[in-house]
């Protein structure tokens, strides 16, 4: 040991940054945990939307539902979509370019919308688990194809949609105006 006494203020000023390996160990769980709950929620949001595009249902992601009109946004990605609106903007997620190349789109980006080219009822009973899968889902856009009924079976779709998932707003087109 050395007799020269030590400077009481030299040692205080890095004694903030000093802290245990206990306390090390519990910040990377914390941040493991983190990341393997985003993860998780990454890979559920991923399997929901490859089975709905198996079904054929268009979805839609929260920088697209913000930057489009509903009914671009409705026929985004369809055949009806390219002949209707040719001149669509493309967007990208939220989130560094870099970051988005190495991990992917998907953790930057949530499902925030669905388009349905059905107003069958039993399509969409079919339907809805896996829009109840959707956390973050707001609006369905509800296209309906059929002349002849559309518009009972368009309420009647509306109405089962809404019943079940309370906090999403069902919107409809290609219902045939009678004047």
């Amino acid at each position: 040991m050395s007799n020269t006494p030590e400077n009481p203020k030299s040692r205080g000023r890095f004694r903030l940054f000093r802290f245990t390996l206990r306390t090390l160990l519990l910040l990377i769980a914390v941040a493991a945990f983190w990341t393997g709950f985003q993860a998780n929620a990454v890979r559920r949001q991923q399997a929901t939307v490859a089975e709905l595009s198996k079904m054929g249902i268009i979805v839609h992601y929260a920088h697209q539902h913000d930057a489009l009109p509903p009914q671009q946004l409705a026929l985004r990605g369809s055949v009806f979509g390219t002949v209707a609106f040719p001149n669509q903007r493309t967007t990208s997620p939220n989130g560094p370019t870099w970051l988005r190349r190495i991990v992917g789109d998907d953790y930057f980006q949530t499902a925030t919308a669905v388009t349905l080219f059905s107003d069958d009822l039993d399509d969409i009973k079919a339907v809805l688990p896996h829009l109840k899968k959707l956390p973050y889902l707001k609006q369905i856009l509800l296209f309906v194809p059929s002349c002849g009924n559309a518009l009972s079976s368009y309420t009647k779709a509306k109405e089962l949609l809404e019943h079940e998932l309370p906090n999403v707003t069902v919107t409809g087109f290609g219902i045939p105006i009678v004047g």
